[in-house]
């Protein structure tokens, strides 16, 4: 398996992915306060999902990177991860549509959860077949743990007052952008 060609095909359609998710945005016939905060949950929702695509791709790479193998597992794993991102701008769509359904919030969150497990079994064959890839401390059981409490505890929320899960899922990304930096640093 040629892992540069996979990565290019990969990199290709999370590109496509977090384009096709800006066109939910619409442009009001009319600028003003009002057409702007009425378009207000969409904004949230791509914001947020942008942010998603950008930690996976951003995760995805720092595995790939690390690892010198891999075989026909991880091509299918990386397969069914991508189909998730793909359904990322779908999901976007109907929670941008109506932010107050916990169904739209549920679907979002589920999408976003089980692209995270499949990365998470994903990054673990990376090891598994490449037993010299350094310890990252951003994929330790600890962060992953409190990655799949945060996306429960999102769920539970979106049940209850569905904005809660999106903001439950915007914190989340805030605090891997912070770990992911302090990460960084420390690798510098």
């Amino acid at each position: 398996m040629d892992k540069g060609r996979l990565l290019a095909l990969t990199d290709g359609i999370i590109a496509i992915a977090a384009t096709i998710m800006v066109l939910e945005l619409e442009i009001p016939d009319r600028i003003s306060g009002e057409a702007l905060l009425g378009q207000l949950p969409t904004i949230m929702a791509y914001i947020i999902s942008f942010l998603q695509i950008w930690i996976v791709w951003h995760s995805h790479h720092d595995s790939f990177r690390a690892a010198e193998n891999i075989n026909d597992r991880v091509f299918l794993l990386n397969v069914l991860w991508v189909l998730c991102i793909t359904l990322y701008p779908f999901v976007t769509g109907i929670l941008g549509k109506d932010i107050t359904s916990k169904w739209a919030e549920l679907l979002y969150i589920g999408i976003l959860a089980l692209s995270s497990i499949l990365f998470q079994i994903l990054d673990s064959q990376l090891v598994k077949i490449n037993p010299e890839m350094k310890p990252n401390r951003i994929r330790s059981n600890r962060i992953r743990i409190a990655l799949f409490s945060g996306y429960i505890l999102a769920a539970v929320g979106a049940c209850f007052v569905p904005i809660l899960g999106l903001t439950i899922i915007g914190l989340m990304c805030a605090l891997w952008i912070v770990a992911s930096s302090l990460n960084f640093n420390q690798r510098s």
